[in-house]
């Protein structure tokens, strides 16, 4: 599913990028739900005194059992633990600025917050020393002594916590309970002055009111607000643009290589309508789909105009100095950040091992509709960091795959079931 809390007046929403980017963004005052794209209205909070639920609360209970050894996965991490000193560090920082002096119950345990602070850090200690560990291992059998004094550790050192399901909860009693989909941030290739090909704006929300209140076809065909000094980079393709505003974020990144991340900016308070219904209702397209919709624009360009003036809605961004955000204001790490409901997880930062399936590599320029995208089974240790609307139950995770083209395939393709566990440092 970009920007930390953000209190605006009275107002604190909490919105999250369905299955492609993230976080909390200021939505203005007086602004019709409407007019954000259907993911992100899908990503405001059902309920937003939920946001404030884990200050509120003297003991948060987490619907979860604690398992015995023999229910104890063997835990394998398949980035070799790339990324999750970065992760854990930039939890830490937060969780020092909490207060964590009340409770949490996992299963039947009750500890007090710190515990996840102090979990944390643990493990922070075995992840610097898996990495020295696998770094010096040559050989397949040294790789799998490295996993095997882990795994002794992780025994020894932490209890684990499964979902406890209730009999009207989805996949109760099913091997794999937990269902899995990603989510990422799009990288745009743009250029910092237009040419013939970058042509298309990326525009930062007007100061004027009527002018930021234009419509999309207005703003993309008229040049309503153009030359104003509103134009933040130029891309190529005008598709993409409108596939970030769906998502609310994004990263823009020059030719030199430098990446400048953009957040969710504000919108023009029109109604947003899918281009997509509209291209099937007239028969450009045979399906809804990602890939025929960018088949057709892209081989149509006469008939953009007609197709993105139907949606009037447009969704301003603005440039931030740092990853997007999860719920809790802490950047997400590639592959290591999930999202899970925050109405029965409201404490973020807890450590946690999933095990599921993603796209395997070397896929990623693949039409699904031509060549199904192939999986393989996966493990890792991750951070719970975000939440949202779209993220319902108590076995549902949503994976923070990254930012590159790896990472949008993943997004638009996953939807599996596996298993979640918590870890928790024994007292």
């Amino acid at each position: 599913m970009n920007a930390p809390w953000i209190q605006h007046g009275r107002k604190l929403l909490f919105v999250f990028i369905a299955a492609t980017s993230m976080a909390c963004i200021n939505v203005e005052d007086g602004v019709d739900i409407g007019s954000l794209p259907e993911p992100l209205q899908r990503r405001v909070c059902k309920d937003i005194e939920i946001s404030q639920k884990a200050d509120q609360l003297k003991t948060i209970v987490t619907p979860t059992r604690r398992l015995n050894s023999s229910q104890v996965p063997e835990f394998l991490d398949d980035m070799d633990f790339k990324n999750m000193l970065l992760a854990i560090d930039r939890q830490i920082k937060r969780f020092q600025e909490r207060d964590l002096s009340k409770n949490i119950r996992f299963g039947t345990d009750t500890y007090k917050q710190e515990v996840l602070l102090d979990t944390i850090i643990e493990f922070r200690a075995l992840t610097v020393s898996m990495l020295s560990c696998l770094k010096s291992a040559t050989i397949s059998f040294q790789r799998q002594e490295c996993f095997q004094e882990l795994n002794a550790q992780i025994r020894s050192k932490f209890n684990v916590y499964a979902p406890k399901l209730d009999s009207e909860d989805p996949r109760y009693g099913d091997a794999k309970d937990t269902f899995f989909t990603a989510y990422y941030s799009p990288t745009l290739e743009t250029k910092a002055r237009p040419d013939s090909e970058y042509r298309y704006p990326l525009f930062m929300r007007p100061r004027t009111e009527s002018l930021a209140r234009s419509t999309r076809g207005q703003i993309d065909f008229q040049g309503r607000i153009s030359d104003r000094g509103y134009e933040l980079y130029y891309a190529n393709n005008l598709f993409d643009i409108y596939l970030l505003q769906v998502q609310g974020s994004g990263i823009a990144k020059l030719p030199d290589g430098e990446k400048q991340y953009m957040s969710y900016g504000g919108t023009n308070k029109q109604s947003w309508r899918w281009i997509s219904k509209y291209m099937k209702a007239q028969g450009y397209i045979p399906d809804l789909s990602i890939y025929a919709q960018r088949e057709f624009l892209d081989t149509n360009p006469h008939k953009h105009e007609e197709i993105y003036s139907t949606c009037p809605s447009y969704v301003y961004v603005r440039p931030t100095d740092h990853p997007p955000t999860g719920s809790d204001s802490v950047s997400v790490t590639n592959g290591r950040s999930i999202a899970t409901d925050t109405a029965f997880y409201p404490r973020k930062g807890t450590l946690a091992f999933i095990q599921a399936m993603r796209p395997k590599e070397g896929q990623e320029k693949q039409d699904p509709r031509k060549k199904p995208i192939e999986f393989r089974p996966f493990s890792r240790f991750v951070l719970d960091q975000d939440t949202g609307g779209a993220i319902d139950g108590k076995a549902r995770v949503d994976i923070y795959q990254g930012d590159d083209e790896y990472a949008r395939q993943a997004a638009f393709n996953t939807q599996h079931t596996g298993n979640l566990f918590f870890l928790v440092l024994k007292k």
